[in-house]
């Protein structure tokens, strides 16, 4: 007896084929075909969303599957303007879920494509105080690749810092062996020197090593000299992007192009994105003055430094890729970053085998839902140093209508009285192009649009109101603009002048 199912098989880059299943009637004559087609599972509309995905794939046995659950609602799909707005949004829905649901936070899984989409939900969660845990993997701030570079800008902050310097004087490789690190490390502690010191000098401090081991650390010296006298000049942004550059990692991460070495490219663009937002929200909060290397690093220690021991263990909402989570069910299950070249992968658009497998990735994630499952997707994300628009997945519109509902990202990320939105034709096709469209809104307002009045986060805010910044103390409104997530107040403020803040990131009260 073989048992399988050709709509989950998702591990053709271990070797696996579908042509086993698909062919195996054909290759064992006298075998019989049993369709194991009733889900206990799922609620019957995520299955029927699966079914109509699934049917798009033309290399499959043909089964209807179907659940004899309830109806169940339909699945929730939304569109944010950025990768952080999206974080916000399945963020806020988990702690709603929780809260008015009941449901638990072991019982919810985030389910991305690549590890480097982690990064926001694992910020977002912890800006939550959610527990979360990451499934058969790392946390991103626990990757090699991202240890390293913040041993680098540990490095560069603190001279004298010894288990940053043992991290990176050697990677990437540049003859700088352990012997040489030791002995230097030696020096320094039967001296009673800084370790940085004994670099910057090493001619004099370890005159034993050879003439080309002491060139080499002099060339490192002077690298993070330069990095270190940069620290109050440069922002974040500017001096990290520098660090990698120079450093020789981004260098490194591009010798190949395997799966491995695109997996740290990715999670390297990731940390940049990452730096990008902080510096942003530093600026657009008024915050000028907590913009460099130092701000962030103090910022990314406590996402770095996770407690594991913090709560109950299975009480935690569960962040994995797609792949891991096969076998698994939850009751509510988010997939992130539905849009095209990133879910279905820009690996597979050019291959129909590769595209299909892709599908059925899509179709293994929905399957792992219960009650819940919500879809997601940004129509921005920050990449390799510059911002890209993104196109909705085409797996979005092949699934059937009937079972999708669409909600508008910005009310969703910051409302927490959330009305149902009504069902969408989303599939429906405009001219050549089809397009996804926000249920019950008009479309999104200019970014300049002038307001009297906006609701910020469950605060009305009007012009003329006196408000005081944590920062810049008291003043009064003069003006708001922009559109709804993404509202802007000129401020004139009693002692600092008039200042334009971003609402969503700016800490301002109403007086009363």
């Amino acid at each position: 007896c073989v048992v399988g199912d050709d709509a989950q098989s998702i591990y053709s880059f271990r070797g696996a084929r579908i042509d086993n299943i698909l062919q195996f009637t054909d290759l064992y004559k006298g075998a019989r075909l049993f369709k194991l087609e009733q889900n206990y599972r799922s609620t019957q509309t995520i299955v029927e969303a699966a079914n109509s995905l699934i049917s798009y794939n033309k290399r499959q046995i043909r089964k209807q599957v179907f659940s004899k659950n309830d109806e169940g609602s339909p699945l929730l799909l939304n569109i944010a303007y950025s990768d952080v707005e999206e974080g916000e949004i399945v963020c806020n829905r988990i702690v709603r879920l929780h809260r008015d649901e009941g449901v638990p936070y072991g019982q919810m899984a985030v389910l991305y494509r690549t590890n480097a989409q982690s990064r926001i939900f694992e910020e977002g969660l912890r800006g939550h105080s959610v527990p979360y845990r990451i499934y058969g993997g790392q946390s991103f701030y626990d990757q090699k690749e991202i240890r390293d570079v913040l041993a680098y800008f540990r490095l560069a902050v603190n001279p004298n810092d010894e288990e940053a310097l043992k991290r990176i004087i050697n990677v990437p490789k540049r003859g700088i062996g352990t012997t040489t690190v030791g002995r230097i490390i030696q020096c320094a502690h039967e001296n009673g020197w800084g370790i940085g010191d004994v670099v910057a000098d090493a001619r004099k401090y370890v005159p034993s090593l050879s003439a080309a081991t002491l060139k080499k650390i002099e060339g490192f010296h002077h690298m993070m000299a330069g990095f270190t006298e940069s620290l109050a000049k440069d922002d974040a942004y500017t001096l990290g992007e520098r660090i990698l550059k120079e450093s020789g990692i981004w260098r490194e991460a591009y010798r190949q192009n395997d799966a491995e070495s695109r997996e740290v490219q990715n999670n390297l663009s990731e940390l940049l994105n990452g730096i990008n937002t902080f510096v942003e929200m530093q600026r657009e909060s008024g915050e000028e003055s907590r913009l460099l290397l130092t701000d962030y690093l103090s910022e990314v220690s406590l996402l770095s430094d996770q407690d594991s021991d913090d709560g109950d263990a299975d009480d935690r909402v569960t962040l994995m890729t797609v792949h891991a989570a096969k076998g698994l069910e939850f009751d509510a299950v988010f997939v992130v970053g539905m849009e095209e070249n990133l879910f279905p992968n820009a690996m597979s658009m050019h291959s129909e085998r590769q595209l299909e497998e892709e599908r059925r990735l899509f179709y293994v994630a929905l399957t792992r839902a219960r009650r819940y499952c919500c879809l997601s997707a940004s129509k921005s994300r920050f990449k390799y140093g510059k911002m890209e628009f993104c196109e909705p997945s085409s797996f979005l519109y092949e699934i059937d209508r009937r079972y999708l509902r669409m909600e508008s990202g910005r009310s969703t990320a910051r409302r927490d009285d959330e009305r149902e939105a009504q069902p969408t034709a989303s599939g429906a096709a405009i001219g050549v192009q089809r397009r996804l469209k926000p249920v019950g809104r008009a479309e999104a307002t200019a970014g300049d649009e002038q307001h009297e009045q906006a609701m910020v986060d469950g605060r009305l805010l009007r012009v003329g109101d006196r408000v005081e910044h944590e920062r810049f103390g008291q003043g009064t409104i003069a003006a708001l603009e922009g559109e709804e997530g993404n509202m802007k107040a000129l401020i004139d403020f009693d002692n600092s002048g008039k200042k334009k803040l971003l609402l969503k990131y700016a800490k301002v009260k109403v007086i009363k």
